[in-house]
């Protein structure tokens, strides 16, 4: 990225429907990067604070859990107490596995979360500072460098002072994010991730998205469940429903039957 003569270097960055970010020598101004942060938030993944409690007590309010808790009052009305003792002990073990699942997702995000960089160092009003990498904005142009972490996804800028000779790409390891086994070469206008390791090379670039719009961000995303229910979520609560339905039929009819035609003979236990 050449520094004579006030040059511009525009990079055309797609994000969405599309935008294009203009990197300039003097990167942005201070009073335009607070601007953009308002508008684009920070560059970090929100942090959810949810009473562990809560969370399990969730797992026992579904169609299928409503079906197994019918069926332990049904127990419990027909004195049947080693039937409710073992339902019971299901819907227990049913919600404990799935809150360790949703603890382990959790976990996982936070590990992501902390591979982030907590620094950057990035060109703002034509000098090169060192920010907290959450204060990065779309347009910012930072400066990337062997053994740092990407702090957002970027495009790579051209070479400073880079002739008309071949150019040498940045070796760059993105294993954590897509599980390549050796570093990706990149070269001027390709797209390094947040997260990423530089194993090779010095380059200035552009930051075109952050925080939740990150390919990193994405997939914390897609860990966590938040945005999407899954395919068999959805297949269980029908299921839950329709045995929630067939349940309550039986009940009316064991009911009429041993409260009606027996006349309460159930509960001597014949």
């Amino acid at each position: 990225m050449p520094h004579g003569g006030g040059a511009e270097v525009t990079v055309e960055v797609k994000e969405g429907a599309g935008s294009t970010e203009e990197a300039t020598v003097h990167g942005l101004s201070a009073d335009e990067a607070a601007k953009r942060l308002i508008e684009y938030g920070p560059n970090k993944l929100p942090e959810s604070t949810r009473n562990p409690f809560l969370v399990f007590l969730g797992y026992l309010w579904n169609p299928l859990s409503w079906a197994m808790e019918v069926a332990a009052i049904i127990s419990i009305a027909l004195l049947d107490y080693a039937d409710f003792a073992l339902i019971v002990a299901l819907l227990i073990v049913n919600a404990s596995i799935s809150y360790v699942e949703e603890s382990n997702a959790d976990k996982a995000i936070k590990a992501l979360a902390a591979a982030l960089a907590p620094k950057a160092k990035a060109l703002r009003g034509g000098e090169v500072i060192n920010i907290e990498a959450k204060d990065l904005v779309p347009g910012d142009v930072i400066i990337i460098r062997l053994g740092d972490i990407v702090p957002a996804d970027v495009k790579i800028l051209p070479e400073e002072g880079g002739g008309g000779g071949e150019e040498v790409p940045m070796q760059i390891d993105q294993a954590a994010l897509t599980g390549e086994s050796l570093p990706a070469k990149k070269f001027t206008g390709d797209v390094a991730f947040s997260g990423s390791a530089i194993k090779q090379g010095e380059r200035h670039a552009v930051v075109y998205a952050t925080g939740v719009n990150t390919f990193f961000g994405r997939a914390a995303a897609l860990i966590s469940g938040t945005h999407n229910v899954a395919n068999l979520q959805v297949i269980m609560t029908k299921i839950g429903g329709i045995c929630l339905v067939t349940i309550g039929v039986w009940v009316v009819i064991e009911l009429c039957v041993q409260f009606g035609h027996y006349r309460h003979a159930c509960l001597s236990g014949e």
